[in-house]
């Protein structure tokens, strides 16, 4: 019985070894992993903030205004040129 003891002990050493060392190892994987994600969100988090900067400059009233002036060669109508549509019920 003592010698079976001994010989749990024995391997038992060895085995707790190797999942400490196995252990140690995934969690440095894991680790590794983890900074890779987040420098991945940080990047995504700038070209979000950029892709919402872009949108409030395309939306700007005074640029869509330029367009319609100077490119579409639109103008503000007068009270004279509106027609009023009134739906019935």
């Amino acid at each position: 019985m003592k010698k079976l003891v001994i010989l749990v002990l024995i391997l038992s050493i060895p085995a707790m070894l190797f999942l400490v060392t196995w252990q140690n190892i995934r969690f440095t994987e894991l680790s590794a992993s983890i900074s890779s994600i987040r420098e991945e969100q940080e990047d995504l988090m700038e070209k979000n903030k950029r892709l919402i900067i872009g949108l409030a400059i395309l939306r700007s009233p005074k640029r869509i205004e330029d367009i319609g002036l100077k490119d579409l060669k639109l103008h503000e109508a007068s009270p004279s040129e509106v027609i009023k549509i009134v739906k019935r019920k």
